[in-house]
Order: structure tokens, then C-alpha cells, then sequence
């Protein structure tokens, strides 16, 4: 039973999370990239975020943090993308969250 509350509490933290990341984070991040290069960023992200899930373990989170932080912003450097840390850190945990949820 503890277990079955556990899941659905889960559940409703990601979902939770996924709500306040579409409404606040991604379109804070869309207003600082312009529209082009916006859609290529967000994939971007996103594909590190899974092929980090695929490469490397659950235990080696920091390696996985570190591989998807250093492309993001290597792109980032290259494309003239402007977004701080804190803003990288929190669309990278946003799409970790979504990834789990799957």
C-alpha cells in the first residue's frame, strides 16, 4: 500500500514539475533565444538528457550532469546562445524529470 501511495505521489511530483517547467521555464528561456535558434536549443537539450539516460548508469549522475552540461554549453558558446547557468540547470532537470516520467 505505502508503495502504491509512494508511486502516485511520484507521479504527481513530476507532473507538477512538468507543468511549472512548461509554463515558466521554457518560455522565460524562449524570451532571452531568439526563434530560430529556440526549437534547436530545446532539442538539443533534450537529446543530451536521453543519450546521457542511455550511455551511463543511474549511480552516475554527475557524469551524465557534466556530459549534457558541457554540450549545452559548447552550443551555447557557438550559436551565441545567452542563458545563465541556474536557467541550464533547471531546463536540463526539466527534461531529467520528463525523461523519468516516461
Amino acid at each position: 500500500m505505502n508503495q502504491e501511495i509512494m508511486n502516485i505521489i511520484i507521479k504527481l511530483i513530476v507532473a507538477i514539475v512538468s507543468v511549472l517547467i512548461t509554463s515558466y521555464v521554457i518560455p522565460y528561456v524562449k524570451s532571452r533565444v531568439d526563434s530560430t535558434k529556440y526549437n534547436d536549443f530545446l532539442t538539443l537539450v533534450q537529446k543530451c538528457v536521453e543519450a546521457a539516460n542511455q550511455i551511463y548508469t543511474p549511480e552516475e549522475w554527475a557524469t551524465k550532469k557534466k556530459y549534457v552540461l558541457d554540450i549545452t554549453e559548447g552550443y551555447c558558446k557557438d550559436h551565441g546562445v545567452n542563458i545563465t547557468a541556474e536557467e541550464l540547470n533547471a531546463l536540463i532537470e526539466g527534461f531529467v524529470i520528463a525523461v523519468k516520467g516516461e
